[in-house]
C-alpha cells in the first residue's frame, strides 16, 4: 500500500469515527442526546430525562413524575413532605401579634410580648414533624422534646415559672427512649437513670410542689441505687 493509499484509508476511518462520535452525542435545541454502539439511549432536556435501555428497559422522568417500562412509581419524596407554608404561616401570625401590641396599650412589657410571640415560630418544626409522621405512618420523631422545649417556655413567659418547669426538660431522655427500648426489647435502652434523677430531684424540691417544707435531698438520694438494681434485673431477665 502505497502513501497515498494509506493516507485516503486514514482520512475515510477518521471520517467514519467522526460520523460515529457524531451519532453517539449531539447537542442541541433539543438537549442532549447519548446512544452508545448497543443501542442504549439517553435524552435530557428541559422537560426531564429519559433513558432507553436497548428497548428492554425505559425510564422517563418529568413533571408528571417517575415512570419505569410504563408504571408510575410513586416516591416518597421529601420535597413535599414541606409543601404547606408553615413558616409563612407562623410568619403572618407573628406580624399581627406584633401590629396587636403596637397598637394597643399592655400593662407588661412590650419587649416580653414581643419575645412571648417568638414562641410561634416553635410551630414549625413541630408542624413538619406532624406532617411527617402522617406520611411515613409512624410516630414523630423528636416531638415529645418539642412539646416539653414549648411547655417550659410557655411556663416560663407567661407564669414566671422558669422554676421548677425547667424540669420537664428532663423527661425528654426519658420518653425518647421508649421506642428503641421496645422495638429492640433491650430493657438497658430505656433511660432508668433519667427516671431516677427525675425522682430525686422531685423530692429535693418538695417545698416547691407543696407536699414536704423542706426538701428531701436526704434520703432522697438513695434512689440512684436503684440505677444498678435495675440493669442487674434486665439482664437477669434477658438470660433467660
Amino acid at each position: 500500500m502505497n502513501k497515498d493509499t494509506k493516507h485516503n484509508a486514514d482520512q475515510e476511518a477518521g471520517s467514519e469515527n467522526n460520523q460515529t462520535q457524531k451519532d453517539r452525542i449531539h447537542i442541541g435545541h433539543g438537549g442532549l442526546h447519548i446512544t452508545d454502539e448497543h443501542g442504549d439511549e439517553v435524552h435530557i432536556d428541559r422537560n426531564g430525562l429519559h433513558v432507553n435501555e436497548a428497548g428492554q428497559n425505559q425510564v422517563h422522568i418529568d413533571r408528571e413524575g417517575v415512570k419505569i417500562n410504563g408504571e408510575t412509581v410513586h416516591v416518597n419524596s421529601h420535597i413535599h413532605r414541606h409543601s404547606f407554608p408553615i413558616l409563612a404561616l407562623v410568619t403572618l401570625f407573628y406580624v399581627i401579634w406584633v401590629l396587636v401590641i403596637s397598637v394597643g396599650h399592655f400593662s407588661s412589657d412590650e419587649y416580653n410580648l414581643y419575645a412571648m410571640g417568638l414562641l410561634l415560630f416553635l410551630l414549625v418544626p413541630l408542624g413538619h414533624s406532624i406532617i411527617e409522621a402522617v406520611q411515613n405512618k409512624r410516630f414523630p420523631t423528636g416531638i415529645f422534646s418539642l412539646l416539653c422545649f414549648s411547655a417550659f417556655l410557655l411556663a416560663g413567659f407567661f407564669f414566671s415559672a422558669w422554676h421548677p418547669a425547667w424540669l420537664l426538660l428532663l423527661f425528654i431522655p426519658l420518653i425518647e427512649s421508649i421506642p428503641p427500648a421496645v422495638r429492640e426489647k433491650n430493657g438497658h435502652k430505656f433511660a432508668f437513670w433519667d427516671l431516677a434523677l427525675i425522682l430525686f430531684l422531685f423530692l429535693g424540691f418538695a417545698p416547691s410542689f407543696g407536699f414536704a417544707e423542706h426538701g428531701l435531698w436526704h434520703p432522697g438520694w438513695v434512689v440512684f441505687l436503684l440505677i444498678p438494681v435495675y440493669h442487674s434485673f434486665v439482664s437477669y431477665l434477658s438470660k433467660k
